[in-house]
């Protein structure tokens, strides 16, 4: 058995030894949507600049919202389907 001396985080994105105190530490639980009991956690340690280079273009979390369909009992307009096209162009 070992004997732990010291702890030491490492980040998680981009593998060097975190020394400093400015660390963010972040525990997710993952499960399917509806499901209950147990589900799988992941535990990321990450510099500042690594997680704000992580979410600089991550989507929103919030859950978009699907409009609902019209009850005034108008008829939806068909969607206009452009034609296709028939495949490469011969050069003349």
């Amino acid at each position: 058995m070992g004997v732990i001396v010291r702890e030491e985080y490492v980040c998680d994105y981009c593998g060097k030894p975190i020394t400093d105190s400015n660390i963010l530490i972040g525990k997710l639980a993952l499960r399917k949507q509806g499901a209950r009991g147990l589900g799988r956690e992941v535990v990321l340690t990450l510099h500042p600049a690594c997680a704000a280079a992580l979410t600089k273009n991550a989507p929103s979390a919030a859950r978009t919202r699907r409009r609902a369909p019209s009850t005034n009992g108008e008829a939806e307009a068909p969607a206009v389907e452009a034609p296709k096209t028939r495949g490469r162009r011969r050069k003349a």
